[in-house]
């Protein structure tokens, strides 16, 4: 099966690593790239936005690929472009299932839910709900019991349950760096941007670790870490692969 994730205007280590996970069972996973020029916090001109903006070629461009699933990874502050994309990519082709997961979808998966464009939400880590999610469409019978999963069924929202966190961090492959190298060389031209660890120990107000606290309390430990074998081989390897500084 194949995936097509559109990413807004950095390069996306969620999406890498659930990228690389998914290749290890046999699906596909491509990426379509929103630069977003003139619309990010970093430099923001709706004048200057509203020329630049390529929703409709992006649109055009995801059902060219004829994905069976397309996935946005959503923070907070490129929500309304996602569902300004997702809606565009409705218009072209209702018949593409979307799905929407990332910090945002997880802290309010209720709202997310609710909005026309997206037929299902990952209310969790997404690696095994995707497999699994995948594998089911080659089944006759459609799934909607998927844990981490929200579905739309015939006007109500089935919500399933959280699944447990993914303990050992080892078992997973090293995320698809190759995936955005191809579409822009520059995001990895002198840095190398990976993770060691998930979760946090802490619940602050302002972070979104207080709602996954609450979240996964009693599905695993808060904070998980790779082995430093394990982020030095993927150093290592990055190193050899790509023109990098630090």
């Amino acid at each position: 099966m194949k995936i097509v994730f559109v990413a807004i205007a950095v390069e996306n280590l969620a999406i890498e690593f659930i990228s690389s996970f998914l290749k290890k069972y046999g699906h596909q996973v491509e990426v379509v790239f929103d630069p977003s020029l003139f619309a990010t916090e970093a430099i923001a001109s709706k004048r200057l936005a509203k020329i630049f903006d390529i929703t409709k070629e992006i649109a055009w461009q995801v059902n060219q690929m004829k994905p069976d699933l397309v996935g946005f990874s959503v923070f907070t502050l490129n929500y309304q472009r996602s569902i300004e994309l997702a809606k565009e990519i409705k218009n072209v082709n209702k018949s593409i299932p979307i799905i929407f997961g990332g910090v945002h979808p997880i802290s309010v998966p209720e709202v997310v839910i609710g909005q026309d464009c997206v037929d299902m939400v990952c209310a969790g880590e997404g690696e095994y709900a995707l497999r699994e999610l995948l594998d089911s469409f080659t089944q006759s019978v459609k799934r909607t019991d998927i844990q981490n999963i929200w579905f739309k069924n015939n006007g109500t929202v089935i919500k399933n349950s959280i699944r447990p966190l993914i303990e050992d961090l080892d078992t997973l492959p090293f995320p698809d760096k190759k995936l955005f190298y191809e579409i822009y060389p520059g995001f990895i031209r002198n840095d190398y941007y990976t993770a060691s660890s998930r979760g946090c120990p802490f619940a602050c107000t302002y972070c979104a670790n207080n709602v996954f606290q609450k979240v996964y309390r009693g599905l695993g430990k808060p904070v998980r870490r790779r082995s430093p074998r394990n982020m030095i081989d993927e150093l290592f390897l990055a190193k050899q692969n790509y023109p990098l500084r630090q």
